[in-house]
């Protein structure tokens, strides 16, 4: 696992963490059309470090289960600093000049468009040219936060205990009021980069980039692998303030259910059978 990345400035005047679909992290430039009004797919921020490896890109296409999705709002972030893109009308994307490191990777819902969030870390090589194509999936319907930890569905098979006191949202977010998630399908999962064994599942859960306040938010995974009892499997989740995954502890198969581990945060999370 890398080591952490800086944690977003708390001057406001650098802008803000994910959080909202107009929030943004790194405070650069947040245009999303060019000078004629055409979407801009290629981002303007820049992160140079002097004499850095920059040979690495990054494209694809954002599309709903429907077709190409137009005027989506991107985000590679390292660290504090984020290069916004959004696509266009063919729903493509792309980033040039990616630096060699490990970055992390949003596509931001539009506000109230009821999808969930992708996201994922990525690392990039040198010359490396990578495609990454996402389809954006609608969440289950959202179940209510109460004053007393219970457990919710977010997404099928899926389920996290929390509460309103439970999630830290980040900064200039509002609380969380409510939970929700979609599984993803295996053919559209991102990607899961340093992750060694099988992925078993994976989901998008909302609201995201929120933090466990006290530690973990406990999860349990219904099993529809028909695993044997005892069989041991890890969950991760991703971070987009470390541009990694965090290991979420060790979850274990018992009478069709798997548990044990415990979120620190809602986020893209998998199921990994080692």
């Amino acid at each position: 696992m890398r080591a952490s990345i800086v944690l977003c400035s708390t001057m406001l005047f650098l802008g803000a963490c994910s959080g909202s679909p107009d929030d943004r992290k790194d405070g650069g430039d947040t245009d999303v059309t060019d000078e004629t009004g055409t979407p801009d797919t290629t981002d303007t921020d820049t992160d140079t470090v002097p004499g850095e490896d920059r040979s690495a890109a990054l494209g694809g296409t954002i599309a709903t289960l429907d077709g190409p999705y137009a005027d989506v709002a991107l985000r590679l972030c390292r660290g504090s600093a984020c290069r916004n893109a959004t696509s266009d009308a063919s729903g493509a994307y792309h980033y040039a000049e990616v630096a060699v490191d490990w970055f992390s990777f949003e596509v931001v819902p539009p506000s109230g468009s009821g999808y969930a969030t992708p996201f994922a870390p990525l690392e990039f090589h040198t010359d490396e040219a990578r495609v990454v194509d996402v389809i954006m999936l609608r969440h289950d319907p959202a179940s209510s936060l109460g004053a007393t930890a219970a457990e919710h569905e977010t997404g099928d098979g899926l389920f996290v205990t929390a509460g309103v006191a439970d999630l830290v949202p980040p900064l200039l977010a509002e609380p969380a009021t409510e939970v929700s998630g979609v599984i993803v399908p295996e053919a559209q999962r991102v990607p899961v980069d340093g992750i060694t064994g099988t992925v078993l599942g994976m989901w998008y859960v909302e609201p995201f980039n929120y933090a466990a306040a006290n530690g973990g938010l406990p999860a349990r995974f219904e099993d529809a692998w028909g695993l044997a009892d005892g069989t041991e499997l890890e969950v991760y989740v991703g971070s987009y303030d470390e541009s990694a995954w965090l290991p979420a502890g060790t979850a274990t198969v018992s009478g069709g259910q798997i548990t044990g581990a415990a979120l620190p945060l809602l986020s893209t999370v998998i199921l990994v059978q080692p």
